[in-house]
């Protein structure tokens, strides 16, 4: 549920009732801290920042830090991931927080992306950061191949998902020009996409405490979950509202992962395992495969994953 300077929760459907002390996935992108006034300025760029736009002045932001992110952290269920997408100047303030320890850090990755703004004076500012916490419990969700299977390959051989699950993600910005009440800095729908997507399942609740444009709510419901966002500005949440309610009509059309089902996946090793490995691998080799055409084939005879095959092989002195 959208809602204009507090966060309220609404029942729409009788089966999964919205209950915001149950929130599967926290996902947001905070205000900059940069003075909102002079982002135009700040990146060199033409177009400007949404009416109402409401921004933390640096003096304030480490308080204001700790306050949301405590009250994000305690509606989010145990086991539930906390992910936040942000700048330089915010990034000090997170890690800073009580509420975000170090133990609950699984990921600091980074998007990368092309910005088009050339600097003479400092190096050009091309990522952002993207801090990924859990929290302590059961159910925790990381839908590994959510996006690609593990047996699917690139043209090239390489693994898709591997490159799917780096830690550095590459997705173009989208810029949105000669529309005046977008953002300059609007989040492109494929990130939030691709982390709603491995951190959430169809039903679950995203909570999003800056809601702007409302990308991550969009997106969410997009894909099947529910979505409570909240918005201080009385300007920005009459822009967005109805446009972000509609977004439940419109379903996002994913990628179907080619998912091909390991029997041996995850298994321990028995002796037997290992000698019709080796024995496998001795009569590829010898027959003129590669060794990585020939752990290719292994995995079809042995039910296991390449990474699994590759491993024993090493560890086998093979």
């Amino acid at each position: 549920m959208f809602s204009n300077g507090r966060v309220v929760h609404k029942q729409v459907d009788s089966t999964k009732p919205y209950d915001i002390s149950e929130v599967d996935l926290v996902l947001t992108d905070p205000p900059y801290g940069i003075d909102g006034s002079m982002l135009d300025k700040h990146y060199a760029r033409t177009g400007s920042v949404q009416g109402g736009y409401v921004d933390i002045p640096r003096r304030e932001y480490q308080s204001f830090t700790d306050n949301w992110t405590a009250e994000a952290w305690r509606h989010l269920r145990p086991g539930g991931a906390f992910v936040v997408i942000v700048g330089h100047t915010p990034l000090c303030s997170l890690l800073r927080t009580p509420t975000l320890a170090d133990e609950y850090l699984v990921n600091h990755m980074i998007w990368k992306y092309s910005f088009g703004v050339f600097t003479t004076k400092k190096f050009v500012t091309s990522h952002y950061h993207i801090l990924f916490y859990r929290k302590p419990g059961p159910n925790q969700v990381f839908n590994t191949e959510a996006r690609y299977g593990k047996t699917e390959r690139s043209a090239d051989g390489k693994s898709l998902l591997y490159k799917d699950l780096e830690d550095v993600f590459y997705i173009k910005k989208t810029y949105k020009t000669g529309q005046e009440d977008r953002n300059v800095n609007t989040l492109p729908s494929a990130l939030p996409q691709k982390l709603i997507q491995y951190l959430s399942c169809e039903g679950d609740i995203v909570f999003d405490p800056f809601c702007g444009s409302g990308t991550i709510a969009k997106v969410a419901l997009g894909l099947g979950r529910r979505a409570i966002t909240h918005e201080l500005s009385p300007e920005i949440y009459a822009r967005f509202h109805e446009e972000i309610l509609s977004a439940q009509n419109s379903r996002i059309q994913t990628r179907e992962p080619i998912v091909s089902k390991l029997d041996n996946q995850g298994k321990p090793w028995t002796d037997a395992d290992k000698i019709a490995l080796v024995k496998g691998f001795v009569r590829l080799t010898d027959a003129g495969a590669t060794k990585k055409e020939a752990i290719a084939q292994l995995e079809q005879e042995l039910k296991r994953g390449r990474f699994a095959i590759n491993n024993m092989l090493k560890h086998l002195g093979i």
